[in-house]
């Protein structure tokens, strides 16, 4: 009877987490498709609609190791909960800058606001699932993107079409509100985690532990897994729906409905993903099918930017999606199987600024890159699929690595 309950509270909290994290995702990725109308508005180049992009990766790397920092540290469901409503506070301020500068401090504020939500989130479904079951627990609170790219490109084309850019960020911010303060109420009693091991108990816990997550090479490697993974998750994300608009002239509600294809093969390869992770047994298998699965990414973005007909290139986008999945759920299983629970906020954090890194340099960069160009792609695809050998070598080094 007490193993049922604990099941069914561990699916409850799994739920909730889930649910946040569709909300943040939703409303960080929506000016990804609203940037298209506030470029007009605004009239941004290239470049200034990169910074726009940075901004937000510019907050948000700085709150990473803090963020983790704070998961170890406090009541991980208030940290969550104030997380979603400021994330919420400043969705709906996004809709109501007027200027450039406005937008960019927007922007980097929304940042630091969603900061903390992963590490905390990380934190407490490593001490709360067991360790057979971790790989399908992360895949499904990771999958939260997925269902979240495969919502919102109709929910924003479809909205901008009809009530403007500004509106959507209205609605978005409403939702992910509603849901920050139902979270008490559905998640009863307070979610603090368990004390560290008694190795870590001794002294100042937050100093010793934190040098600890430095020592460990294998943080180090998964740190530059996911910059290189996040410049290839960003660099699609943030301007494939440009690119499908200007270079490939699909209308807007056309662009909304190919964008949803990916999802349907990001969701799927998610979960799959977490099944397989859950029966690996032999020690570095992991690191092997993450590194195959990035270069197979490379040759799908490959065929990406080379194919003519547009079915083709929503298949190679269902494909690359796909790929991509289990290098997301293996870098964090890793982390989350090996580590301590004590460590694992502020490895989370450290790993976690890596990918956001790339979040911060990727839309700046691939702007560059085509205002030097002269609007020209290949740069961008080239520039992606550069990181996705680099981090391909980053996972089959983690093969040699001894965990402590």
């Amino acid at each position: 009877m007490e193993t049922s309950i604990n099941n069914n509270n561990r699916k409850l909290i799994l739920a909730v987490l889930f649910m946040g994290w569709l909300a943040s995702s939703m409303s960080r990725m929506l000016i990804n498709y609203a940037m298209i109308a506030m470029s007009q508005e605004f009239n941004f180049n290239s470049s200034q609609s990169g910074l726009v992009f940075s901004a937000y990766f510019a907050g948000y790397v700085l709150m990473q190791i803090p963020g983790g920092m704070l998961a170890d540290k406090f009541n991980t469901k208030r940290l969550l909960m104030c997380v979603m409503v400021t994330s919420s506070l400043f969705t709906i301020l996004t809709g109501m800058t007027h200027t450039i500068t406005m937008l960019l401090v927007v922007r980097f504020a929304f940042g630091i606001a969603q900061g903390s939500y992963s590490p905390a989130a990380m934190k407490i479904i490593a001490v709360e699932f067991p360790k057979n079951e971790l790989g399908r627990a992360i895949s499904i609170f990771m999958s939260a993107y997925s269902v979240c790219s495969f919502i919102l490109p109709v929910f924003s084309t479809t909205t901008m079409a009809y009530a403007g850019w500004r509106v959507a960020f209205y609605i978005l911010g409403a939702i992910e509100l509603t849901v920050a303060l139902l979270f008490p109420y559905i998640v009863k009693g307070s979610l603090n985690l368990p004390k560290s091991s008694p190795a870590l108990s001794a002294g100042n816990k937050s100093t010793v532990s934190f040098k600890m997550v430095l020592r460990q090479p294998i943080v180090v490697l998964l740190f530059v897994t996911s910059f290189c993974l996040n410049i290839i998750q960003w660099g699609v994300n943030t301007w494939i729906p440009t690119y499908l608009s200007t270079a490939r002239n699909l209308s807007l509600q056309t662009l909304g409905w190919v964008a949803t294809v990916p999802a349907v093969g990001s969701l799927i390869g998610m979960y799959l993903s977490g099944i397989v992770v859950d029966k690996l047994k032999k020690s570095g298998q992991e690191g092997t099918i993450a590194a195959i699965s990035l270069v197979l990414c490379v040759v799908l973005l490959y065929m990406m930017y080379s194919v003519k007909e547009i079915g083709t290139y929503a298949l190679c986008s269902t494909l690359l999606s796909v790929a991509l999945s289990p290098v997301n759920i293996i870098k964090s299983s890793i982390l989350s199987k090996k580590l301590d629970s004590s460590l694992i906020g502020k490895a989370t954090g450290i790993t976690n600024t890596g990918g956001q890194l790339a979040g911060l340099i990727v839309p700046t960069a691939m702007g560059t890159i085509m205002q030097v160009t002269n609007g020209a792609y290949l740069g961008a695809f080239l520039f992606m699929m550069l990181f996705g050998v680099i981090g391909a070598g980053a996972l089959l080094a983690t093969k040699k690595i001894k965990l402590d």
